[in-house]
């Protein structure tokens, strides 16, 4: 069985997460699908916009 992918698993507007966190949309699509790591700020705020726990804090 193929195992999903990240983009597959998180289905977000990069866009409306950006505004929400105060970030700008590309930064949050490195973060997302392209393995980059944001500081513990945006981990936090990714993790509770989702409501799951997508950057270990």
């Amino acid at each position: 069985m193929r195992r999903k992918s990240r983009e597959e698993n998180i289905k977000v507007n990069t866009k409306k997460l950006a505004d929400e966190i105060a970030s700008s949309q590309r930064s949050v699509q490195r973060w997302l699908f392209q393995g980059e790591n944001p500081s513990e700020k945006f981990k936090k705020k990714i993790n509770n916009y989702l409501g799951e726990e997508i950057f270990e804090i």
